[in-house]
Formats: structure tokens, C-alpha cells, sequence
């Protein structure tokens, strides 16, 4: 019996459920719709958006120096060719460096004359101790002259050959800082 009761209350649940669902269909709050007789014919829609426009080919323009825009010869949106002048910087700042490192590499140019005049003079010196020295070592050993006498030949043989080391370092330098100067132009 508590069968039949049960199936008895979901079939009455089942009807009241259907009744009202035939009741909403047929009472007219579905949306209502247009019709047409199907034709060929133009559509136009207008939307309106925000968005960003991105180019295909974007080229940026770099400069090789900064400095100060003097003239600005063409506008946004002119056509160029290369080689055209697009801008031109102030030049003063560049025209002074450009005379600093002429400057400089006279310098340079001056240094060298100079170390090559001292290598000059050192290896003129180098012959003159080397021959004292010579002499020297030569009386020392026949008893000539005293050891301080042959010490002091000695001494000035080896800043003679060190002055020439160091006036053919001094020719190396003074190259380089004129390659260095021509590099700066």
C-alpha cells in the first residue's frame, strides 16, 4: 500500500508539473519574432570600438650623435629616399670636439718627435759609456785606474743602456696615443 501512495504522489507531482509548463507556453511570454520572405540584399553595420592601429612595417630612426635639433626639414607623413636630410643637429659641440682631438693628436704627433730626439741622444750617450766603459775594464785590469773610477764607467754604461730602453718605450707610447688620436677623429 505505501507503494501505490508513493506512485500516486509523484505522478499527481508529475502533472502539476506538466499542466503548468503547458500553461506558460500557451499564455504568450516567449519572445516575439520577426519574419521575412528570404531576398538578396545589401547589409550595413556600423560598430563602434576603441582600439590601437599598429603599422605592418614600423621603422625607427636612430641618430649616431645627440645634440640640439636646429632643423627639422621634413614633416610627419612626408615621403623620404635615402640620403634625404631629415634633421640636423647643432654642430658646435661636435665641431670642438672634432678640433680637441685634432689638438690632441699634434700632441701625439709632438710627443713622438720628441721620444725619437731622446732615443737619439740616449743611443749617442749608449756609444759614449760603451766605449769609457770599455776603456775602463781594460785599465782596471791593468791597474791604471782605481775600482770606484771603473765602477762609476760601469754605472754610467747602465743608465745609458737604460736610457735607450726607455726612450724606445717612450717612441711605442707616443704611436699608440697618435693611433689613438686618428681613432677619436
Amino acid at each position: 500500500m505505501k507503494k501505490t501512495v508513493i506512485i500516486l504522489v509523484v505522478a499527481l507531482v508529475v502533472l502539476v508539473v506538466a499542466a503548468l509548463a503547458f500553461r506558460s507556453f500557451k499564455s504568450g511570454n516567449g519572445a516575439e519574432v520577426e519574419t521575412e520572405v528570404p531576398a538578396m540584399r545589401i547589409v550595413a553595420e556600423t560598430v563602434a570600438a576603441s582600439g590601437k592601429i599598429q603599422p605592418e612595417l614600423e621603422v625607427k630612426i636612430t641618430t649616431e650623435v645627440s645634440g640640439q635639433i636646429i632643423e627639422l626639414p621634413v614633416k610627419e607623413g612626408d615621403e623620404v629616399k635615402k640620403g634625404d636630410l631629415l634633421v640636423k643637429i647643432n654642430p658646435d659641440i661636435y665641431e670642438a670636439a672634432v678640433t680637441r682631438a685634432t689638438a690632441a693628436l699634434n700632441q701625439s704627433r709632438s710627443n713622438l718627435a720628441s721620444a725619437k730626439s731622446r732615443k737619439a741622444q740616449a743611443d749617442a750617450q749608449l756609444i759614449q759609456s760603451t766605449r769609457a766603459y770599455e776603456r775602463s775594464k781594460e785599465l782596471v785590469e791593468q791597474g791604471a785606474i782605481s775600482q770606484a773610477d771603473y765602477d762609476q764607467s760601469l754605472s754610467g754604461y747602465e743608465v745609458a743602456t737604460a736610457e735607450v730602453l726607455a726612450a724606445t718605450e717612450a717612441i711605442k707610447s707616443a704611436e699608440f696615443q697618435i693611433l689613438s688620436a686618428l681613432r677619436r677623429l
